[in-house]
C-alpha cells in the first residue's frame, strides 16, 4: 500500500455501519486533495447501510489505482477537467482528465451523496465542460475620486483581506465549478510587487506591501487548490500616483492617452516581475479608455514583450473595449502565441441572451471570453432566470465561444448587497442562484427544461420550505427576468452602467421616441427575445412568423413610422411587448403573494421577494405607458391631430403616478438603485419625470399667443439635465417672468418672440419655421444659434461665415472675450476665461459684416500639413500651424434684427446629490454672466410685431 494512502472514517453516530475507505495516489495534487475532502465531508451524513468494504478510489486516469481496470474509459488529450464515476461492486471510481477533472468528480459524487444521504447504488457517469474558461470577477476599484486607481488598502477593501470571507467565495465557485476569478484593478502592479527598477512608483510601506504580496500568494494558492485561475486585470496606461508626481515634468499623468518610451519600459517592466512573481496568476489588458493613439501597437510593444521578459509564455486576456478587431488580428495576434479575446455580452445591460454580434469576428480569431458586464438593466433586484441564463450560454455555444467572465449582481459595493437590511445582506448568499446558474450552464447549457424546472423549484421549496413558496419563487425568477431588458432591448437610450433601466433619467417621450438603438460604441443594440417571452407574446396576441420570432423587437420609432405609412410590420410591436412585460410581472406578483403563507423557512427573504415583484410590475407599467405615451406624440408630431396630444398626456400622467409608487416601495427597499453612483435615486428621477409632465400640459396653452422665447430643436423639453446654458437660461427667464416654448408650436409662434434660441438647425421644426424666422429677424427679432457642436453649418441665416469640413483641432482651455461694447458682453469684455473642459470650434473665419464677440485659440491635432500656404520645413511641421485662433461668439445684424452664434463649449454640471449649490455657482459664473446678459438684450424692445402682439406674459412656465 506504499502507492496509495487511505483515510477510513467512522460513521460514530450509526455504530452499525461500515466504514467507507477512500483511496487516492500518494502524490495527489492539492486539487485532487481538495476534493477528496468534500468527499469527506459528504460521507459524515450517510444514512443506512453501507456495503461492507465500499472505497472511493480516487486519481487521474492513468493512476496506478486503475491500471489494472482497463475497461474503464479514456480520455482524449483535448478533453481537460472531464471525469467518470462508476461503481465497481463495493467500489466507487473518481477518474479524471486532469487533476481538474479529479476534482470535479469528487464534487460531482459529494453532491449526489449529501443529496441522498447515501452512496448512489447506481452511477456510471462521464462529464466535461462545454466551456473552457468560466469565471468571476471581483473590483478592486470603486466609485469616488479613485475611480480605477484606489490603492489596494485594508482601508478601502477590507473585504479582500477577509480569509474567511475570501474562502466561503472561492468554495461557492468551487462548488458551481467557475475556474477563474478575475481581480480589476487600473494598475495593481506598486501593490503587490516592490519594483526595485522602479521605487519611485511605490505606493506603500515595507510592511504593508508584504502584506499585501503574502495575501495575493495565499488566495492565488487557495483559489489554485479549487481549480481556479487568478487573473489581474489592469488598464493602459495608468500609472501609480507616486510614479506619476515623480515624472511630471516629463509629462506623465496617472492615466496616460499615449505613450512615451519611459511609459513603455515602465509597463514592460511591471508585468514581467508581475509575471516571475506569481507564477500562475494570469494578466488580462484593457488597452484602451485612456489611451488613446495606437492601443495596439502599446500591447504588442510593451505588454507583450513584458511577458517574454519573464521567461515564461503565460496566457494574455486582451479586452476588446476600444480595440479594433482588424488592427488586433494584424498587430496583436501576430506577436503571441497564448492569447484569449474578451468582449461584452451586450455592452452593460443584459439586454436578451443573444450577444453582440460583433462578439462572432472575435471567436473567428481563436479563444474569445464574454463578459456579462455590470449588467444595469436589471440591478439591484433579484434576478436569476435559469430559463435566461440557460439560453444565454447556449447561445455562447452556438457561437463558438471559449468562454465566459460573470459579473457579480452587486460589483462596485461587493460583497454588500443594496438592500436595506440589518445586519446588510451578502450578495454571496443574497444572489447564488445567479453564482449557481452560470456555473450548472456553464458546465452544460444542454439540459432538458422540465428537469430543470424540477431541479430549481425543488432547491427553493427546500430554502423556503414548502414546494408551494418554491414554485411561486422560480416563477418569479423566470416571468420577471425577461422585463427589464425587454424594455431594454426595445429603448436602449443608453447602454452603460450609469444609465439603470430602473433610474431611466433618459426615459423621457423623446429619448424614446427618437432612439436609434445606436450605442456609442459602435453596436446597433436590439436582439431577438428570450424564449421566455415569444411563448408569452404568442400565448395573447398569436403566432409569429419565422422572420418576426427572428429579429428583434421593433424601436418605437420604427413602430409609429409603420404606424404613419400604414404599412403592416411583420416584427414584434414594441407596446405589445410592453403588455407583455406587465402580464408577466403581474403573474410573478401574484404567485408570490398566494404562497405566502406556505413560507416556514426565510420570510423575511420571500417578502423581499414581494417587495421586488411589486417594483418589477410598477416599472414594467410605467415603461408601458411610457412607450404608448410616446408613440402618440410621434403620431401628433406627423398628424397634428389634437386627439394624440391629449391621449399622450392621460398617458404620461399615467406613467407618473407608476413611477411615483415605485419610488415609495424601492426606496423603502434599497439604499439606492445602483451600486455604481450614489446619489441616482428614484425620487430624483420621479421629479424629473413630473416636470415633463408639467412641460407637456403647459405648452399647448403657452402655444395659443406665442411666447416669450423659442427654442428650436427640443422638440420639447431639454433632456438633459447636465446643460449648464439651457438651465441657466430657464433660471434667467423665469426671473423675468418671461414664458418660453419649445413644442406644439401653432401659427402664432413668433407673435409675441423676444429671442428665438436654436439649438439644432437640422431639426424638423428649424426646418419647417425656418422660412418664418428669417423674416422675423429682418423685422427686427433676436435669434442665438447655440452650437457647440456645429450642427448650424450651412444655414443661410449664418452666410459668411467659414466652417472647417474636418476637425484638425484638439480643444482649447481659454476663452477670450473681445473689448467690445455690446450688451451681450457686459461684464466679460476683455477677459480670459480658463475652461476645466476643452473648447473646439468648427468656425475657421466669418466675413466683416459679423463681429466677433470671443474666441480662442486652438492646437493642431494633427501630424500633418492641413493648411497647404503655409510650407513645411522638414520632416516636421512647424509652429506656423501648431494652432489657430478662431472666433467662437459673432453677431451680425440680419435686416432689422441681429443673429448671433455661440461655439463656447459643452459647459455641463457634473451630476451631484443636490444640484442647487451648483446651479447657484454656475449662475456666478461667466456662462451666467452671458446668460443675463442675453435675457437682458433680448427684453429691451419691444417684439418686431408689436403692433399685434399682448403684452408679455406674466407667468412662466
Amino acid at each position: 500500500m506504499a502507492l496509495f494512502c487511505g483515510a477510513i472514517l467512522m460513521m460514530a453516530s450509526r455504530p452499525a455501519h461500515a466504514a467507507i475507505t477512500i483511496i487516492s495516489s500518494t502524490n495527489a495534487t492539492p486539487r485532487e486533495q481538495y476534493g477528496i475532502s468534500r468527499l469527506r465531508e459528504a460521507t459524515e451524513h450517510l444514512e443506512g447501510a453501507v456495503p461492507p468494504g465500499a472505497k472511493i478510489l480516487v486519481g487521474i486516469r492513468t493512476s496506478v489505482l486503475f491500471v489494472s481496470m482497463p475497461a474503464l474509459p479514456r480520455f482524449l488529450p483535448s478533453e481537460t477537467e472531464a471525469y467518470h464515476i462508476e461503481r465497481s461492486e463495493n467500489d466507487w471510481l473518481v477518474i479524471g482528465s486532469d487533476s481538474s477533472g479529479v476534482l470535479y468528480g469528487c464534487l460531482e459524487l459529494a453532491r449526489r451523496i449529501q443529496a441522498a444521504h447515501a452512496l448512489p447504488p447506481v452511477i456510471d457517469l462521464t462529464d466535461k465542460p462545454a466551456f473552457k474558461l468560466r469565471g468571476t470577477c471581483l473590483l478592486l476599484m470603486k466609485y469616488g475620486n479613485g475611480w480605477y486607481n484606489w490603492p489596494v488598502t485594508p482601508a478601502n477593501f477590507p473585504w479582500f483581506y477577509d480569509r474567511k470571507l475570501m474562502l466561503q467565495y472561492l468554495d461557492e465557485l468551487a462548488e458551481n465549478r467557475y475556474n477563474m476569478i478575475v481581480f480589476w484593478n487600473a494598475h495593481p502592479f506598486p501593490y503587490f510587487l516592490t519594483l526595485p527598477k522602479y521605487p519611485e512608483a511605490r505606493m506603500l510601506d515595507d510592511a504593508d506591501l508584504q502584506r499585501n504580496m503574502d495575501q495575493l500568494r495565499w488566495f492565488t494558492e487557495e483559489a489554485d487548490r479549487r481549480g481556479i485561475w487568478t487573473v489581474v486585470e489592469f488598464y493602459n496606461i495608468h500609472v501609480s500616483p507616486n510614479f506619476a508626481k515623480a515624472h511630471e515634468r516629463e509629462g506623465v499623468k496617472i492615466e496616460n492617452a499615449a505613450s512615451t518610451p519611459l511609459l513603455e519600459a515602465y509597463t514592460r517592466y511591471c508585468i514581467s516581475e508581475f509575471v516571475k512573481a506569481y507564477s500562475n496568476v494570469g494578466i488580462m489588458i484593457t488597452a484602451g479608455e485612456s489611451l488613446q493613439v495606437r492601443k495596439e501597437e502599446f500591447v504588442r510593444d510593451a505588454i507583450i514583450p513584458g511577458l517574454k521578459d519573464s521567461g515564461k509564455n503565460p496566457p494574455l486576456i486582451v479586452r476588446q473595449w476600444t480595440i479594433d478587431p482588424i488592427r488586433y488580428r494584424d498587430i496583436i495576434r501576430s506577436a503571441y502565441d497564448n492569447l484569449y479575446t474578451m468582449m461584452k455580452h451586450n455592452t452593460e445591460m443584459l439586454v436578451s441572451p443573444y450577444p453582440d454580434p460583433r462578439n462572432k469576428t472575435w471567436v473567428s480569431y481563436g479563444r474569445h471570453i464574454i463578459n456579462v458586464h455590470e449588467n444595469a438593466d436589471v440591478k439591484p433586484f433579484r434576478w436569476a432566470s435559469p430559463r435566461f441564463v440557460q439560453q444565454m450560454t447556449q447561445q455562447w455555444k452556438e457561437m463558438g465561444v471559449a468562454g465566459f467572465q460573470v459579473y457579480p449582481m452587486v460589483s462596485w459595493q461587493w460583497p454588500t448587497s443594496l438592500d436595506r437590511a440589518d445586519p446588510p445582506l451578502n450578495t454571496i448568499s443574497r444572489d447564488r442562484m445567479w453564482i449557481e446558474e452560470f456555473g450548472r450552464y456553464g458546465w452544460n447549457p444542454i439540459r432538458p427544461v422540465v428537469e430543470e424546472e424540477r431541479f430549481w423549484t425543488e432547491k427553493l421549496s427546500r430554502q423556503f420550505g414548502s414546494a408551494q413558496a418554491g414554485k411561486a419563487i422560480y416563477n418569479y425568477y423566470v416571468k420577471t427576468a425577461p422585463v427589464l431588458p425587454n424594455i431594454q432591448n426595445v429603448l436602449n437610450i443608453f447602454n452603460m452602467n450609469f444609465f439603470p433601466t430602473a433610474v431611466g433619467q433618459d426615459a423621457t417621450l423623446n429619448g424614446i421616441l427618437h432612439s436609434d438603438r445606436w450605442e456609442g460604441v459602435g453596436d446597433y443594440q436590439a436582439r431577438p427575445l428570450d424564449d421566455v417571452s415569444l411563448a408569452a407574446y404568442e400565448s395573447e396576441f398569436g403566432p409569429l412568423s419565422d422572420t418576426a420570432l427572428k429579429r428583434p423587437p421593433l424601436s418605437v420609432k420604427e413602430w409609429v413610422a409603420f404606424q404613419r405609412s400604414g404599412e403592416k410590420a411583420e416584427a414584434i410591436d414594441p407596446t405589445k411587448l410592453a403588455a407583455v412585460n406587465v402580464n408577466l410581472a403581474q403573474q410573478a406578483l401574484s404567485g408570490l403573494e398566494s404562497a405566502r403563507d406556505s413560507v416556514t423557512l426565510q420570510a423575511n427573504e420571500y417578502s423581499r421577494f414581494i417587495t421586488d415583484a411589486q417594483c418589477i410590475l410598477y416599472l414594467a407599467q410605467f415603461y408601458r405607458s411610457k412607450i404608448e405615451a410616446a408613440t402618440e406624440k410621434g403620431l401628433f408630431d406627423g398628424t397634428n391631430d389634437a386627439q394624440h396630444y391629449t391621449r399622450m398626456l392621460q398617458l404620461l400622467a399615467s406613467s407618473v403616478t407608476d413611477y411615483s409608487r415605485l419610488d415609495t416601495t424601492a426606496t423603502k427597499a434599497y439604499r439606492q438603485p445602483t451600486d455604481l453612483v450614489p446619489y441616482y435615486h428614484w425620487h430624483t428621477v420621479l421629479e424629473n419625470f413630473q416636470r415633463e409632465l408639467a412641460f407637456y400640459q403647459e405648452q399647448a396653452t403657452i402655444g395659443q399667443h406665442g411666447a416669450n422665447i423659442v427654442y428650436l430643436g427640443l422638440d420639447g423639453p431639454m433632456s438633459d439635465a447636465t446643460n449648464e446654458f439651457h438651465w441657466l437660461l430657464e433660471d434667467a427667464r423665469k426671473s423675468a417672468r418671461l414664458s418660453a416654448q419649445s413644442y406644439d408650436f401653432q401659427p402664432t409662434l413668433f407673435s409675441n418672440a423676444r429671442l428665438v434660441v436654436v439649438y439644432d438647425a437640422h431639426s424638423p421644426e428649424y426646418v419647417k419655421n425656418r422660412a418664418q424666422l428669417d423674416q422675423w429677424v429682418r423685422n427686427g427679432g433676436k435669434v442665438l444659434f447655440w452650437d457647440p457642436m456645429a450642427h448650424a453649418d450651412g444655414d443661410p441665416l449664418l452666410s459668411g461665415i467659414q466652417f472647417a469640413e474636418q476637425a484638425n483641432f484638439g480643444s482649447s482651455t481659454s476663452l477670450y472675450f473681445q473689448e467690445d461694447g455690446s450688451q451681450l458682453l457686459n461684464g466679460l469684455a476683455g477677459t480670459t476665461l480658463e475652461l476645466d473642459n476643452g473648447l473646439s470650434s468648427n468656425i475657421r473665419s466669418a466675413s466683416q459684416d459679423w463681429q466677433m464677440l470671443a474666441y480662442t485659440v486652438l492646437p493642431s491635432i494633427s501630424d500633418k500639413q492641413f493648411y497647404v500656404s503655409f510650407p513645411t520645413f522638414g520632416p516636421r511641421w512647424t509652429s506656423l500651424i501648431d494652432s489657430v485662433r478662431v472666433p467662437v461668439l459673432l453677431k451680425r445684424g440680419y435686416g432689422s434684427g441681429t443673429v448671433v452664434i455661440a461655439q463656447i463649449g459643452r459647459w455641463t454640471i457634473e451630476p451631484q446629490a443636490d444640484m442647487g449649490p451648483v446651479r447657484a455657482e454656475a449662475t456666478r459664473s461667466p456662462l451666467g454672466k452671458f446668460v443675463e446678459n442675453l435675457i437682458a438684450w433680448a427684453a429691451a424692445e419691444q417684439p418686431p410685431q408689436a403692433a399685434g402682439a399682448s403684452p408679455l406674459h406674466e407667468s412662466a412656465n
